[in-house]
């Protein structure tokens, strides 16, 4: 039989359910018997592909492996810094996690070493206040999607996992989307070659201006 749990993130804090084998039966479980920390709201968990799960909250990078566990500090590892986080995500052995200030944001970039543990590895500022954020891979390269608020306005950012802003663009059109195209296949051929398009569309698939191109 396989224990169901759930984990949820609460305002100031975290919860595990445990449920029954029939789903009839719901129970808390207590801090002291779970290896998630509970102490702060979750903002991120995922179980990777090895069976470890990664979980993070307002101030910890939690990372679980069968009866080990590590947990880092994020107000340690990120110096001078008494916030809590804002938005996190994790995609393989990294880790992107934003602080937001009154009219800017931290990006921070987290590598996982050895036993689980995450370590600050890059960080760079950007302008407004982040409301989502997402790690994602093109042609095995790792970037950074930021959705943020700026002055009202929403604005959608590609960033590499060094800082380097590739596009932003504001999101005017309540109807539009952004298409991604490239040449395919990618496979034996250089990506820094080819020249892929972001660009914002209607729902008909109509360009809106401005287009702008990210380059690989």
């Amino acid at each position: 039989r396989t224990d169901l749990y759930a984990l949820l993130g609460l305002p100031h804090s975290s919860l595990v359910l445990h449920f029954g084998a029939d789903l009839g039966q719901v129970q808390a479980v207590e801090a002291e018997d779970t290896r998630f920390d509970l102490s702060s709201s979750t903002l991120f968990a995922c179980q990777r592909k090895d069976g470890s799960i990664v979980q993070i909250t307002e101030s910890t990078i939690n990372t679980i492996k069968g009866e080990q566990c590590s947990k880092v500090s994020l107000k340690s590892a990120i110096e001078n810094s008494s916030r809590n986080a804002d938005r996190a995500h994790v995609l393989g052995t990294q880790a992107v996690v934003s602080f937001n200030n009154t009219s800017d944001s931290d990006i921070c970039i987290f590598e996982e070493e050895d036993e689980g543990q995450f370590t600050l590895e890059e960080r760079w500022n950007v302008d407004g206040e982040v409301t989502a954020i997402a790690l994602f891979q093109i042609a095995n390269k790792p970037f950074v999607a930021i959705g943020s608020s700026q002055n009202e306005q929403a604005m959608l950012s590609i960033f590499s996992t060094n800082g380097d802003e590739v596009i932003s663009s504001s999101l005017r059109h309540r109807n539009s989307r952004l298409t991604y195209s490239m040449p395919f296949p990618v496979a034996n051929t250089d990506v820094a070659e080819h020249r892929p398009t972001l660009t914002e569309t209607d729902r008909d698939g109509e360009p809106l201006e401005p287009a702008t191109s990210l380059t690989i």
